[in-house]
């Protein structure tokens, strides 16, 4: 498929892929919620600008909301017979997520 063409060209051409994938996988995992960037790189620990330009795959609002751009992202990154090495597989990442929040609870509550 030319769609799955062009995202592997996008991230094949990403640095620093995981920091991409960390939240293009909180995204599609809280997609019923409003996340803006600044607590997304709080939560997963990144620096503002360490992830780079996004703006081919994620639109940021004017209060730093973000949101995927295209339906098609997240069937490509769901799926494995297409995203190969950039899949996000969810039962991984909600684990990884969890464990984040008990990390961070454990730190606010010493």
């Amino acid at each position: 498929m030319e769609i799955d063409a062009l995202y592997t060209h996008i991230f094949t051409g990403v640095e620093e892929i995981e920091p991409v994938l960390q939240i293009l996988s909180l995204l599609l995992i809280s997609d019923s919620y409003s996340l803006v960037l600044p607590m997304i790189e709080e939560f997963l620990s990144l620096q503002p600008g360490d992830v780079g330009d996004l703006s081919s795959l994620v639109k940021i609002g004017p209060q730093q909301e973000i949101k995927i751009l295209h339906a098609s992202l997240t069937d490509f990154l769901l799926d494995p017979t297409h995203s190969k090495e950039f899949w996000i597989n969810p039962r991984f990442r909600h684990t990884l997520f969890a464990c984040r929040c008990l990390q961070l609870l454990q730190c606010t509550s010493k």
